[in-house]
């Protein structure tokens, strides 16, 4: 074989090398070189595809913060001494191990207020008379979390699921017209007396401090930002003092809040 003909034959890397190799009839050594450059290209995109595919994804970070804000409800007995309000929070959150992680959030909520008519009893004219209070709740609760996370396949969307213990302070002002001896009792306002006492003692700001417990979900979503969007609910039960009325009969100003937030991840 002469050098010209084995330099066309290597000339493989245009259409006209191929040309060239076909005439010049080099035999199985040129045409193997043909067939591994078309396979090779023909399979690139599938591997580069493969590849895209089986790159693991980037590891959350071990820490991040929230801000948020919404709704709350009362339930139960709390609904009683209080309406509907709203809260606004901040949280903290550091990873431990796999999806596990540690969340600590204060939260101030603070309620729409509640107007009730009592009895009083009076010396003259009336025995019996009613009288208005008017009670404002407000509350500022820490929360200690342990959250598992579990983002979807595509890693646009978390959902999680929370739960532990709190510390709450509740603030009731409680404010009213009347006069005379006033002996019910309203636990939801930390108000109640074994003893008769007068209206405007049962009037007045009172707080109580108290552990409960509280369990919750929620989801964030990648939105474009450098903030992922957050929407989550939890069901929180407030523990409370005791109270004797005046009765005899027990009392407890333990209550629950279903709190509802939207906010940013950063």
């Amino acid at each position: 074989m002469s050098l010209d003909r084995k330099l066309r034959c290597h000339d493989v890397g245009s259409s006209d090398g191929r040309d060239r190799c076909t005439r010049a009839g080099s035999g199985w050594s040129c045409r193997a070189t043909l067939l591994a450059v078309l396979l090779l290209a023909a399979t690139a995109p599938a591997r580069a595809q493969a590849l895209v595919e089986t790159q693991p994804s980037p590891p959350s970070k071990p820490y991040s913060l929230q801000i948020a804000g919404g709704g709350v409800a009362p339930l139960g007995d709390a609904a009683d001494g209080s309406g509907l309000g709203w809260n606004v929070g901040v949280s903290a959150e550091v990873a431990l191990r796999g999806p596990v992680r540690l969340r600590v959030e204060g939260l101030y909520s603070r309620f729409a207020a509640k107007e009730i008519e009592v009895g009083v009893e009076n010396e003259r004219p009336q025995p019996l008379a009613q009288a208005s209070m008017r009670g404002k709740v407000q509350s500022i609760t820490v929360f200690f979390d342990a959250v598992v996370r579990r983002p979807s396949k595509d890693g646009r969307r978390t959902a999680y699921l929370m739960a532990g213990p709190l510390v709450s302070q509740r603030r009731v002002k409680i404010t009213g017209a009347g006069e005379g001896t006033f002996d019910g009792c309203l636990p939801q306002w930390l108000q109640c007396s074994a003893e008769p006492v007068s209206f405007d003692r049962a009037l007045g700001i009172r707080r109580a401090t108290s552990v409960g417990a509280s369990v919750g979900a929620g989801m964030t979503f990648e939105v474009g930002l450098t903030a992922q969007l957050v929407v989550e609910a939890r069901y929180a039960y407030h523990g409370g003092p005791s109270f004797t009325a005046a009765d005899g009969t027990k009392q407890s100003a333990s209550a629950a809040y279903l709190p509802l937030t939207v906010g940013l991840r950063f």
